[in-house]
């Protein structure tokens, strides 16, 4: 009721609804013109999955096939592919990115961004992670973990541990994205399409508390997915060993989505 109420206020030649499902049902109710960008459909004979059928046009940000329209629709959708914010690092720049940080270029380095709704509360994996961090045998090793709502529970479980920076502020974190052999997620979507787009391997540790992220994150070839509810220290060590015997130039392919921003979804919009 308030965003058809500020539909009707403002009048707009069109309204531009970003994965706000309501707003196409306000819009038509106010005679207003609609364009829903997304990179997800609601299922079908859910109310969500209803709301699409009031979207004017439709600009899916990612690739046709990843989810099934919940209806009938008005135009067929515009899929765009997938839309990476602009980064002011790549991976060619992994060597001065290490120089930066201090970190020596043969030292592996794992980075946690777990994302700020997935705190250990919610989803916890730092009993998972810190101890596979600590039993990994590599002479130079780092584990930088960037944090707001657990950064005093994850500096304490990380007393003692040599190459363990938990980190409540970052100023630039995809410095520390190409500086990294891996990034360790808990299945946010975002992050690892990030990754993958600089060309830096992925983990996610998801306890499928996301559908979407689910489905997004089971086609992205560079990510390995583990299920946080059964894995453990030794499975997700051992993994990070095989991934720092393969060649760097082996590890992944960088997409450079982030170098096109999002031109293309501007252009269709």
């Amino acid at each position: 009721s308030m965003g058809h109420a500020l539909i009707t206020e403002l009048k707009p030649a069109v309204g531009v609804s970003h994965e706000e499902y309501a707003v196409l049902a306000a819009a038509q109710m106010a005679g207003v013109p609609s364009i829903l960008l997304t990179d997800w459909f609601p299922p079908s004979n859910s109310p969500l999955g209803e709301d699409v059928a009031f979207a004017d046009s439709i600009i899916f940000l990612g690739e046709d096939g990843s989810f099934a329209l919940p209806g009938p629709v008005r135009r067929t959708p515009l899929y765009v592919g997938p839309v990476v914010r602009k980064m002011k690092y790549s991976v060619a720049d992994r060597r001065r990115a290490r120089a930066e940080l201090g970190i020596a270029d043969d030292a592996f380095v794992a980075l946690v961004i777990p994302g700020a709704w997935a705190t250990e509360e919610r989803s916890p994996i730092s009993h998972i992670v810190i101890p596979a961090f600590r039993e990994l045998g590599f002479p130079l090793k780092f584990l930088f973990w960037l944090t707001k709502a657990d950064h005093e529970k994850l500096t304490n479980e990380a007393i003692g541990i040599p190459g363990a920076r938990i980190l409540r502020d970052c100023d630039s974190v995809e410095q520390l994205m190409v500086a990294s052999d891996v990034i360790i997620t808990k299945g946010n979507r975002g992050t690892i399409m990030e990754a993958a787009s600089l060309g830096v391997p992925s983990i996610s540790l998801s306890y499928g508390l996301n559908a979407v992220d689910e489905t997004l994150v089971a086609r992205v070839r560079s990510n390995k997915a583990f299920d946080a509810k059964t894995v453990d220290a030794a499975m997700l060590g051992a993994f990070l060993q095989h991934l720092a015997g393969i060649p760097l130039a082996q590890r992944a392919v960088p997409l450079g989505l982030h170098a096109q921003g999002g031109a293309v979804a501007a252009k269709a919009l």
